[in-house]
């Protein structure tokens, strides 16, 4: 989510009155604090059940036709998301410290270590595939 995408979020949300605007801080950034209505909101909202969750991996379709992408493309489009997925890692590592082990946050961010680490996983044996092994297959279940 872009932080265009948080403010315009961040000015529906003021004008239903569920945030309220505060003192514009350094370099123009807008402040905003949660009112008793956004927290009514707010509760009404997180006790709803989750949907399901959603795959949304745009490299998944590039690797599903991967024999129609270039060689080197592929190559450039895994390095990028590896890069990402490692820069990812290390921002959610850097907030152990910070979140009990065991508590619902630090479940939260326990799922959000394992996937990227899944990533980087998933990515390093796609390119050992590339180099002409095969990926590695989970044994099927009888």
């Amino acid at each position: 989510m872009t932080r265009s995408q948080i403010y315009r979020e961040l000015k529906v949300l003021a004008e239903h009155g569920l945030v309220a605007t505060l003192k514009t801080g350094p370099r123009d950034s807008q402040p905003y604090r949660l009112t008793e209505a956004g927290r009514r909101a707010f509760r009404r909202w997180i006790a709803q059940r989750p949907g399901r969750p959603n795959m949304r991996v745009p490299l998944v379709l590039h690797v599903f036709f991967g024999e129609s992408v270039p060689p080197e493309e592929m190559a450039r489009s895994l390095a990028d998301l590896r890069a990402y997925h490692e820069e990812r890692l290390a921002v959610y590592r850097g907030f152990e410290e910070r979140v009990e082990r065991g508590s619902w946050p630090g479940e939260a961010l326990r799922l959000g270590i394992l996937f990227q680490e899944t990533m980087i996983g998933w990515i390093d044996s796609l390119q050992k595939a590339r180099r002409g092994k095969r990926p590695a297959r989970p044994a099927r279940k009888r």
